[in-house]
């Protein structure tokens, strides 16, 4: 008799490195090393040093999103195994981490515009064979990683790789960020790297069952931790399929939640930086994976930050997705990894780099990536992108975490690519300092005043404002503010009514009001059908 089954629409996933919650820092090996010595070790050390601060600090609704750890002060014991284990285990990575900080200090003392020749016998040795030296034209010196060659040696830790599974009884999960996870009643880890066969078998069963007795033989071949049932974690219920197709002749829009975006056509469907929620008995106005339909021709991303490229997502959607398509990056440069390498290093042989201004078809859907500047703390990074998407005469720019800093940049791009029907933008216009992400990667410390004047500031209101109508923008729409509270977990944001991200996307929403453009702050479902 037959016994197929789904995967539960309630099951969450999170990818781990080493216990830790898999942000796109943790899988270039380079910034995988400096998150693990400067970030992980620090925060583990702090918490076995303080575990009773840490335990009564992180329930103070003020300590949202903080460094602090939220473990019971039971898992003393487990953390200083963790950090046992990290360095015991990957020794080679701090060496790493330590060569990085030794050869920028050679090269700010030593590399005076002279020829950089001679110091390449004073790489430190576990970089050797792995950077190029180089000046920039004002003759300031620097290093290139060779990025992809580093995937193949033994800096990158796929052994390091777990898949952690549970089910979601409401949209409560602890922000991840800050705290390792560790195998309970409640939770399997699955020791296999992410780009594992099973992965892909397991999280295509959300929508193709499988013989239960199949997946069971394949949950018996795997290094296991954790004592909840495998059987919890999958159903005979077929899933709750909402997707219809769109009819001929029209564009439909989907706000997926934070900053993910869907858009369809009668023969074609793309996405923004897709972040999706999970089904449970919560009735909340949300998306989840039932609400998908089996085919994504393509995904755009629009930078490296964890709320707009979620591997815990994406992972989910391997099956369906065709082609997924990146922004370049700064090739080798420690802060701006490949995105591209990192897809390709979870199993995604499907990708595309791109640069700005690149043009490109999806049936009847064309997309444009679009330059956009601010919400990156002045750092050099390159891999960050809009997307203007063109279909049946309309034209939607997802313009990300853009800030309006050089308003001539988007006069330009409207001489050449005209208006836009539809602009949804981001308004975090109090993003964290510069430290908050990038920390980890400085090989030498910045001042206070430094911190605090370079951030992660998205738009206010005057230059979303100006965007929009650089744009002559028919519709308005702030998105990716964080406010969902089941993104909490990766957001950590907290909002209180007065915050300055909302008062200012309110003064957004009622200008353009006043001048009779639709406009909203968006949280949760929306759905637009244009003719």
């Amino acid at each position: 008799m037959s016994n197929h089954v789904y995967l539960r629409p309630d099951v969450y996933f999170e990818p781990l490195f080493n216990k830790w919650f898999m942000w796109p820092y943790l899988m270039s090996p380079a910034t995988a090393a400096m998150n693990l010595v400067n970030q992980h070790m620090r925060s583990m050390k702090s918490f076995v040093a303080n575990a009773k601060i840490h335990a009564k600090s992180v329930k103070a609704k003020s300590m949202t999103g903080s460094s602090l750890m939220n473990l019971p002060l039971s898992q003393v014991d487990d953390v200083k195994q963790l950090v046992a284990k990290s360095r015991d285990q990957y020794g080679d990575l701090f060496e790493l981490v330590d060569a990085i900080c030794e050869l920028d200090k050679m090269l700010l003392s030593e590399a005076k515009g002279m020829s950089l020749e001679p110091l390449y016998e004073k790489i430190p040795d576990p970089l050797r064979g792995l950077v190029e030296l180089c000046y920039d034209l004002n003759n300031q010196p620097s290093f290139r990683l060779i990025e992809s060659l580093f995937y193949k040696t033994s800096y990158y830790k796929e052994c390091a790789q777990s898949v952690c599974l549970g089910r979601l009884h409401s949209s409560e999960r602890k922000f991840v960020l800050s705290t390792p996870r560790f195998a309970d009643d409640d939770h399997l880890h699955l020791n296999i790297p992410l780009n594992h066969p099973f992965v892909n078998t397991l999280f295509s069963m959300r929508d193709v069952p499988q013989e239960l007795d199949d997946i069971a033989a394949q949950f018996e071949t795997l290094d296991i931790e954790g004592s909840l049932s495998f059987e919890e974690l999958f159903t005979t219920t077929p899933p709750k399929k909402t997707a219809k197709p769109v009819e001929q002749g029209k564009v439909e829009i989907d706000y997926l939640g934070h900053a993910g975006l869907m858009v369809r056509t009668a023969s074609a469907t793309v996405m923004v930086d897709p972040v999706l929620a999970y089904m449970n008995d919560e009735e909340v106005n949300k998306v989840t994976f039932d609400d998908l339909p089996d085919s994504i021709d393509c995904v755009m991303v629009t930078h490296t930050h964890m709320d707009h490229l979620c591997i815990e997502t994406l992972l989910q959607l391997k099956h369906k997705i065709k082609q997924i398509a990146v922004p370049k990056s700064n090739s080798g440069m420690l802060a701006d990894p490949s995105m591209k390498l990192m897809l390709n290093a979870l199993g995604f042989s499907n990708v595309v780099e791109v640069e700005d201004l690149d043009t490109f078809d999806h049936e009847d859907i064309t997309i444009t990536a679009m330059p956009f500047l601010g919400e990156h703390a002045d750092v050099n990074i390159r891999s960050k992108s809009a997307w203007l998407i063109e279909s049946k005469g309309k034209k939607i720019m997802a313009a990300a975490d853009s800030s309006n800093i050089d308003p001539y940049l988007y006069k330009r791009l409207n001489d050449l690519y005209g208006d836009v029907d539809v602009l949804f933008i981001g308004m975090e216009c109090t993003g964290g300092p510069l430290r908050w992400l990038y920390g980890a990667l400085l090989t030498s410390p910045v001042s206070s005043e430094v911190n605090e004047s370079r951030r992660f500031n998205g738009s206010d209101y005057k230059a979303a404002s100006s965007i929009a109508a650089a744009f002559n923008a028919k519709s308005v729409y702030v998105y990716a503010l964080g406010i969902e509270p089941w993104f909490g977990y990766f957001m950590g944001i907290s909002y209180n009514e007065d915050d300055e991200q909302l008062v200012q996307s309110k003064m957004l929403v009622d200008e353009c009001h006043s001048k009779g453009i639709p406009a909203k702050q968006l949280q949760g479902r929306e759905h637009w059908v244009f003719s």
